[in-house]
């Protein structure tokens, strides 16, 4: 029994050297195990990755190459549309009369029906070309609404086309349809033969947005070409789906569709991107592969038997189980061993630990369960913990040291210079003793949102960093927090420069309006020669913080400017600068040059006492005025006057009225310049839209009123547009077209001048003489008879 005792006993104080052992075999062997089944596996889907690879491959040059073929007819079908017989088609006038009179037509009617049978014409015969760009169009019909017809080419390969009346070519067509090309849904044609093959219609619009173009793609050629002769070998089962999951195109191996498009339908609920996957089907594990086209919207799939894949690697498991085998045993003696060798320097470190902390030992004897390595951790532990204790409250007392230093420097300068330099040296601050000036920010409490502790020391935290980011802009200088809503702000100021420090706070005081949406009051005390006199500024900026009643929230304010003195309030010239906006908007650019100059004379004929800063805070006024003017009328003011600073920053650095007009007056002039142009370019597109108008009707069925209606324009605009463009108006503009018209007629043509008066829109033939002569001094009987030719002379009209 004693024997067993000291056997427990010693194998407790060896804990740590029988664990080290159990753990060294373990965790020795367990790799191996493990690795040997990664190794398996790994082998396994590795083969599975790259087979992976190869389906996408597959896929992705399947895809490459439908879409080339649908580029390549698109490319036709552009070709196609222009063709300027296309659109001469489409806009010759009265086409659906000729298509749909029963009747016979007038002699005078003739030369225009002949003209639009030759458009015709070359119409079908380009659509007869169209048919031939590839062999894999089987069909091409061109649907005309306005004309109420189909068109089909004269020829086509043998059995292929179909013939469409114009009701079951428009009724076959979508509605709603927001992108072209459109693919439309599979149908069947039969064949002469009897035969039936489907066909993928894909719909083009034309340039008018009632005639379309409707493409037969040959889906058995398709399936041909683009799955057989490209498949890969490995590849069991191939199908194409539609963008509202259609099968488009397959290789015939029905057996796994079913399986495949449940697959695609139970993913795509949970994700939009379908990723390899793997499914078991009648004793199958396919592993699918997609592909989606981003430019058609199909989906290609491929599905490849796994079962053949992996009874190939079949045998490498027994080679990989003997050699596991061979390597656990020889592992496991070299671990005993080791285990021991290890454990030497491990005793010798408990020995000197135990000669420094007797503490430790008498916890192990009270504690006989504890293990060599517990006994070692626990020691190291307790002393990495007071050495960062000593070093996290070192760290943690130095913020609040630092805010406490710089308040009672501000507040109650005690200190020598030489201690506040020393001081400020171990703190990390960089601030020179002389030209000192102090701000007070004061930030206004938002009443009408309740009051949250945590969201105000979070904003606080920013704007404290945000003024230290401007403080080290400045180069010297430092920022504490005196109160809650109250922060100091110390910078060194140019004795040359008065200004500066009231362009400083000016952009504190925007930038934290525009980041935060909080309005601070700023108070500015006189300058400070030196350390000692931070105190006096500090009073003087409370003082001038407790005026901002008078001069109002959000505001910068000097201590000079609040203190009791007969002085005018400045007033900023709202009157002038809507007048100015005015110029601007209409493109008047001298104009607004000279309201400039009136707006300028209303500040500075003010009163003496207004300060620099309200000058210069009316002029960034006004230049944020303009620069929304710009942004409205798609203006880049930083690229047209090739400036890359922020424009109020650029301000801000202007040290006087003359510069600060001058910057003005160039982006008033650039902006106004711009808006004219635009006006300009505008009204001249519009005059040469209703010129080609009229150049293409001779002026016979355009008026003021329906040109306005085709240009969605006001008839008075458009009249006044015209008129400044060409110096006349409309309505003699096309007089003198028609008048010019009737004189070519009258000369060249045996129309009656009833006739001729008709044709140009005058339906009374005394209300055309009358005209006429008033252009010519002449009727038109007597200027036929004077300029036409022999044959016309003697004509009675």
């Amino acid at each position: 029994m004693k024997l067993l005792d000291k056997m427990v006993g010693a194998a407790q104080k060896r804990a740590f050297l029988l664990r080290l052992i159990a753990y060294t075999l373990l965790v020795s062997l367990t790799p191996l195990l493990l690795s040997s089944l990664f190794f398996y596996y790994n082998t396994q889907t590795s083969l599975k990755s790259e087979l992976d690879k190869a389906n996408s491959s597959y896929l992705n040059q399947t895809a490459n190459a439908m879409e080339m073929l649908l580029m390549q007819t698109k490319k036709s079908i552009e070709q196609f549309m222009v063709d300027s017989s296309l659109k001469d088609f489409e806009m010759f006038p009265r086409g659906h009369y000729y298509e749909h009179n029963p009747g016979s037509f007038a002699d005078k009617e003739l030369v225009f029906l002949e003209r639009y049978l030759n458009l015709k014409k070359k119409v079908i015969w380009n659509l007869e070309n169209l048919q031939y760009t590839n062999n894999f169009i089987d069909s091409v019909y061109y649907v005309e609404r306005t004309k109420g017809i189909v068109l089909e080419p004269f020829g086509a390969h043998p059995g292929s086309s179909e013939s469409l009346t114009f009701e079951e070519a428009w009724n076959r067509l979508p509605e709603n349809i927001d992108v072209y090309p459109f693919f439309m849904s599979l149908r069947k044609i039969k064949e002469p033969n009897g035969r039936w093959h489907e066909v993928l219609p894909v719909l083009y619009k034309t340039s008018n947005s009632n005639n379309f173009i409707v493409v037969n793609l040959h889906v058995e050629k398709m399936n041909q070409k683009m799955i057989t002769e490209t498949r890969s070998e490995m590849s069991r089962a191939f199908l194409v789906l539609s963008d509202r999951g259609h099968i488009l195109l397959h290789d015939g191996v029905e057996s796994s569709y079913e399986a495949i498009l449940q697959d695609m339908k139970d993913r795509t609920q949970l994700t939009a991107n379908l990723q390899p996957a793997e499914i078991i089907n009648k004793g199958k594990n396919l592993l699918i592969t997609y592909k989606t086209s981003s430019m058609l919207g199909w989906t290609f799939v491929n599905a490849v038997d796994l079962n053949d894949l992996y009874r190939g690697i079949a045998n490498l498991r027994s080679v990989i189980a003997a050699v596991s085998l061979l390597l656990l045993t020889v592992t496991g003696l070299l671990c005993i061993f080791m285990s021991r060798s290890i454990y030497t320097p491990l005793r010798k470190l408990i020995t000197y630990i135990k000669s420094f902390d007797t503490t430790a030992e008498i916890s192990q004897q009270n504690n006989k369960r504890i293990n060599e390595l517990n006994w070692i951790q626990t020691s190291w532990d307790q002393a990495i913990d007071d050495n960062k204790s000593m070093r996290d409250r070192l760290k943690e007392s130095l913020p609040a040291y630092k805010d406490k230093f710089l308040a009672s420097l501000i507040m109650n300068p005690i200190y020598s210079n030489d201690y506040i330099e020393e001081r400020m040296a171990f703190l990390g601050i960089a601030c020179r003793q002389d030209h000192l000036a102090l701000l007070l920010l004061f930030t206004e409490d938002d009443q009408s949102t309740p009051a949250d502790i945590m969201s105000k020391n979070i904003t606080s935290i920013k704007i404290m960093d945000t003024l230290e980011a401007q403080i080290e802009d400045c180069g010297s200088g430092f920022v504490v927090e005196l109160a809650e809503g109250c922060i100091a702000i110390v910078i060194h100021r140019d004795p040359n420069d008065p200004g500066e420090v009231f362009s400083f706070a000016e952009q504190i005081r925007q930038e934290i309006k525009v980041e935060f949406d909080i309005h601070c009051t700023i108070g500015i005390g006189r300058p400070c020669p030196g350390w000692k006199d931070l105190k006096v500024a500090y009073e003087e900026a409370k003082e001038a913080i407790l005026c901002r009643n008078i001069s109002g929230t959000g505001e910068v304010i000097y201590i000079e400017d609040v203190r009791l003195e007969s002085r005018q309030v400045f007033a900023y010239p709202k009157s002038a600068e809507m007048i100015l906006h005015g110029y601007v908007k209409n493109g008047q650019v001298e104009s607004a040059k000279q309201s400039l100059e009136q707006w300028i004379e209303a500040i500075i004929m003010q009163d003496e006492g207004i300060q620099y800063r309200h000058v210069q805070g009316a002029f960034m006024q006004l230049l944020v005025n303009l620069t929304d003017i710009a942004d409205n009328v798609q203006l880049d003011l930083n690229q047209s006057m090739k400036i890359q600073n922020n424009l109020y920053a650029v301000l801000l650095q202007l040290k006087d009225i003359e510069e600060m007009a001058a910057f003005i007056g160039e982006i008033i002039e650039c902006t106004a310049l711009h808006i004219h142009e635009t006006f300009q370019l505008k009204s001249n597109l519009h005059v040469e839209e209703v010129l080609r108008m009229i150049d293409e009707s001779c002026g016979a069925d355009v008026t003021l009123t329906t040109a306005a209606e085709r240009l969605n324009l006001n008839p008075s605009y458009l009249s006044r547009v015209f008129k400044e463009s060409t110096g006349g108006t409309l309505m003699d503009y096309l007089t003198g077209v028609r008048i010019e018209k009737s004189k070519h007629l009258l000369t060249e043509s045996s129309l009656k001048i009833k006739e001729i008066g008709e044709r140009l829109g005058y339906t009374q033939a005394n209300y055309f003489t009358k005209l006429f002569r008033s252009y010519t001094g002449l009727t038109p009987g007597e200027y036929r008879r004077k300029y036409g030719n022999n044959d016309l002379k003697d004509l009675k009209d």
